[in-house]
């Protein structure tokens, strides 16, 4: 899927899909993977979807042989025994600007949830009381007493 974010857009820097992290500049056109686009216009709706875009290059093929040389368009079955009649067809048949695209690639990975036991043992100590703690918190100083004052 084609994406262009518009110079109205903002940029999208943290997006998370697929386990991955994507970004996406204002004023870029990019190609991604069905799904991470669709999660991206569905979060992003100032995000523009391209169809039929023209993304190839007009290049002149020649064919045959010395003596009966043809110039070929390559978007098209058009040729003709001149080059100059090619780039004439081209500048007239294909002449809007193509787009280049690039392939999005992820930033880096996406940012992994903490398990329930990881956040129990991230905050076992949270709430215990002071005095329970032993020297190797307090080190050579008394644990201090906490006092609460009303306002």
């Amino acid at each position: 899927m084609i994406l262009k974010n518009p110079e109205t857009g903002a940029p999208i820097t943290k997006f998370s899909c697929q386990g991955k992290r994507w970004a996406f500049p204002v004023n870029e056109i990019l190609r991604f993977s069905d799904e991470v686009g669709a999660a991206l216009l569905e979060t992003y709706p100032f995000l523009k979807k391209l169809e039929n875009v023209e993304t190839r290059k007009p290049e002149i093929l020649e064919m045959g042989d010395a003596d009966n040389l043809l110039f070929k368009c390559s978007l098209c079955e058009y040729n003709h025994p001149k080059k100059i009649g090619v780039i004439g067809h081209q500048r007239a048949k294909h002449s809007e600007p193509l787009i280049d695209v690039k392939d999005a690639v992820p930033v880096g990975d996406a940012p992994r949830n903490p398990t329930l036991m990881e956040m129990r043992k991230k905050h076992s100590g949270m709430y215990d009381e002071p005095d329970l703690a032993g020297p190797e918190v307090y080190g050579d100083r008394e644990p201090q007493e906490y006092r609460f004052h009303s306002l």
